[in-house]
């Protein structure tokens, strides 16, 4: 005789006790392929020193967000600008406004940092190499080249790291040489000839003396066509003020591309490591890095000056409107835009005006007379 369940009716001793021993089965089932999820999902211990000693990164009380090699390598990140994606409350701008150029930091955390690439202004938040403080901007943007462990500290850090981190502070860990004989490395291949190669070499001397070399090299052509005005327009069909090549101070080989957006950067770090006796260890590290890359990508949203619509004479008497709301823009747009011939003589003559090298002049705001 066979007894199927159905909706109101009971079902014999013998199925009851059998439903219930498989559910009481299930259930231990359950709780062992739960405990050994949960055993394998348990975090990995990870060690930082951000209070300038090895802690379990759980234990340290700072809000802080830290990036081991292997995440680093898993998503292909070369640089800090990268990790802006990854880490709340921080803003890793690679390439300050103006600056034209990625290897500059323009870092802020929780809203405090420096935008400003110039060398007489400091940052908001330090970036440290190996303990090494970076002082300016420019060069802070670093290749993660043999990274061993990136620490970004939110808040004040200045009383473990000293000024210029009321915004907080990154600390960039490079690989510690290893004792055994080993060489790593990777390769990346993508659009526009990209080609990004890395090396890495640990090379023991001895038992107490141990080396290691790391050597890169990205490449990649410009993804922005720079494209000329129009010669019928009006902007193309009048002349600019051209500065000569020797006005400015500017690195040798200094000129304009076709295409934005490129690189091609090489780094050499190398790093030596000697073990003298159980209590003192002796690091000696150096790092090199050439850059020879065409501007960033930016592009002009808008134009917001005095003279955006219209043209203001810098030698007319509705000069002193430049004066106005967004003063270094409206000089900026009245320099480039102006044809030599107006830029001859005056105050803000090319020679040694506002519109020159050295940037002089004077304006009387009472009288509106320069």
């Amino acid at each position: 005789m066979s007894i199927r369940p159905m909706l109101g009716k009971q079902l014999p001793a013998h199925t009851r006790r059998f439903a219930v021993g498989s559910i009481a089965a299930a259930v231990v089932a359950t709780q062992l392929i739960g405990s050994a999820a949960f055993a394998d999902q348990q975090l990995e211990e990870i060690v930082v020193t951000a209070q300038k000693r090895s802690e379990n990164v759980q234990k340290v009380p700072i809000a802080i967000t830290a990036f081991t090699a292997e995440t680093i390598q898993s998503k292909g990140l070369n640089n800090l600008h990268a990790l802006s994606n990854l880490t709340p409350n921080v803003n890793l701008d690679g390439g300050a406004p103006f600056s034209g150029d990625s290897s500059v930091l323009s870092a802020s955390i929780r809203g405090i940092g420096q935008d400003d690439f110039a060398f007489n202004l400091d940052p908001g938040v330090g970036v440290y190499l190996d303990g090494v403080y970076l002082a300016r901007t420019i060069g802070a943007n670093q290749n993660l080249l043999d990274v061993d462990r990136i620490e970004i500290l939110k808040g004040p850090q200045g009383t473990l790291f000293g000024r210029n981190t009321i915004g907080g502070a990154i600390n960039i860990v490079t690989h510690t040489p290893g004792n055994e004989a080993k060489i790593s490395g990777s390769m990346t291949l993508g659009s526009y000839n990209r080609h990004d190669v890395l090396l890495t070499a640990d090379m023991p001397i001895s038992d107490t003396l141990l080396t290691t070399v790391s050597v890169s090299s990205q490449t990649r052509e410009g993804y922005q066509k720079v494209v000329p005005y129009p010669a019928d327009s009006i902007i193309g069909s009048t002349p600019y003020q051209v500065s000569s090549q020797t006005d400015y101070p500017k690195a040798p080989g200094t000129q304009s591309n076709s295409a934005n957006g490129g690189e091609n950067v090489q780094a050499l770090r190398l790093k030596m490591l000697w073990h003298a006796n159980d209590a003192v260890d002796l690091t000696l590290a150096g790092d090199y890095t050439h850059e020879d890359q065409s501007g960033l990508a930016n592009v002009i949203q808008s134009v917001t000056t005095a003279n955006a619509t219209g043209y203001i004479d810098p030698n007319s008497a509705g000069a002193g409107a430049l004066f106005g709301t967004n003063l270094m823009g409206n000089f900026y747009n009245m320099c480039i835009t102006t044809p030599g011939s107006a830029l001859a003589s005056g105050l803000f003559n090319s020679k040694n005006g506002l519109c020159g090298p050295l940037a002089v002049g004077t304006w009387n705001s009472t009288t509106g007379e320069f």
